[in-house]
């Protein structure tokens, strides 16, 4: 016989690949009980205490202040000397 019919290198990477399914599915398996443990009241969603709200136009007076001065400011000619 002159060949095997799986080499060396294939053969240990099946091997690994086969390792790593394996350990995925394990993963899977013992983090799904953890899962349904969980009590159902605990992850449900708290209700906001929400008092006042402020109105969407201070939010955009602020955007638009912001974006003035970062405008302002790049639009500013830069103090060089002649000698630049």
């Amino acid at each position: 016989m002159t060949g095997a019919v799986f080499s060396s290198s294939t053969l240990s990477g099946a091997i690994r690949r086969g390792v790593q399914v394996i350990a995925l599915a394990t993963a899977l398996l013992l983090s799904s009980p953890l899962a349904h443990a969980q009590d159902a009241e605990s992850n449900a969603p708290r209700h906001p205490a929400v008092r006042n709200l402020s109105a969407a136009w201070v939010g955009y007076a602020a955007m638009a202040l912001i974006v003035g001065l970062v405008i302002t400011i790049s639009l500013m000619p830069s103090k060089r000397g002649h000698q630049e």
